[in-house]
């Protein structure tokens, strides 16, 4: 945010801040993204197992690779119970 600041106070490079406001956009989609899949994980897991507890919740909350909770979401629709998913 600083970079920010400074850039628009200084030269008034404009090309130089778009991009900066590009890169925090694409930022906040992917964290979008992420934030919903894990929703979406969280979502499954209780319909097809029942209530998760708090803990696994965070243990999902924690994943951040888009890949692995894409993986996860797939692998609830085979998986037998939790102890089948790498949570």
């Amino acid at each position: 945010m600083v970079e920010f600041q400074e850039v628009v106070r200084s030269d008034r490079d404009y090309t130089k801040v778009e991009q900066m406001i590009t890169s925090y956009e694409k930022q906040g989609i992917e964290k979008g993204k992420q934030k919903g899949k894990q929703e979406d994980l969280i979502l499954l897991l209780e319909k097809r197992f029942g209530k998760l507890s708090a803990a696994m919740k965070r243990k999902v909350h924690a994943i951040e690779s888009t890949e692995k909770l894409e993986s996860l979401l797939l692998a609830v629709l085979d998986a037998n119970s939790l102890k089948d998913l790498p949570l």
